[in-house]
């Protein structure tokens, strides 16, 4: 068994250390709310969790896979090609979003759109676990404006990140298979992030 916190590196680019504990876990030094676990899905030499559903602003993406991966490694939130094509188009109804040199997608952040005017990501885990990233979650705010977070992968699953660890305290029982969440109380949108239920995965089972 092990156990993850990762710094609260918010949209400015700032945060705290990162934990990684092994043998044991104490989630109340790391959020204010109950562990849900989850047993691994479809295990694919990686902790993954069954994806359900995917929702970007209220607007359903069709998602093209049923597995999402939890990554430390992997900075980014990454999904299937079609799926990240779906979510550029959303981003660039709301605000001014473009490609930079860099091959990321950089959205106008400024006086004009604010971050909290940008879409939530809402992810269903198992079949009824919501989960909620807010726009100081899966941007990144530079002096140029917001780099998204989020890109496409043809890996055939979803990869949950950097981005979605910092909003989440995870535990990983290698024994049982299982992986335990709870919103994490420093996550740059600690208290917005909603599990109804369920939780997820990491990258080596």
């Amino acid at each position: 068994m092990f156990s993850l916190y990762f710094g609260d590196f918010n949209y400015n680019g700032d945060g705290d250390n990162s934990i990684f504990t092994v043998g044991e876990y104490n989630a109340y030094d790391y959020s204010d709310n109950n562990l849900i676990f989850l047993p691994v899905y479809k295990p694919v030499g990686l902790w993954s969790v069954q994806l359900s559903g995917a929702s970007f602003g209220g607007t359903a993406i069709g998602i093209t896979t049923d597995i999402a991966v939890l990554n430390s490694t992997s900075q980014r939130i990454s999904m299937p090609p079609q799926d990240a094509q779906m979510v550029y188009g959303l981003l660039s109804q709301v605000g001014a979003c473009g490609m930079s040199a860099s091959g990321m997608l950089l959205c106008d952040c400024g006086m004009a759109f604010s971050p909290k005017s940008y879409p939530d990501l809402v992810l269903t885990l198992g079949t009824r676990t919501l989960v909620t990233l807010k726009p100081t979650d899966y941007f990144l705010r530079k002096q140029e404006g917001c780099y998204l977070m989020m890109d496409g992968l043809s890996s055939g699953t979803w990869v949950l990140g950097q981005p979605f660890l910092r909003a989440y305290y995870t535990v990983y029982d290698m024994d049982n298979q299982l992986v335990g969440m709870a919103a994490s109380r420093y996550g740059a949108g600690a208290g917005a992030l909603v599990i109804s239920g369920l939780l997820l995965l990491l990258w080596s089972a």
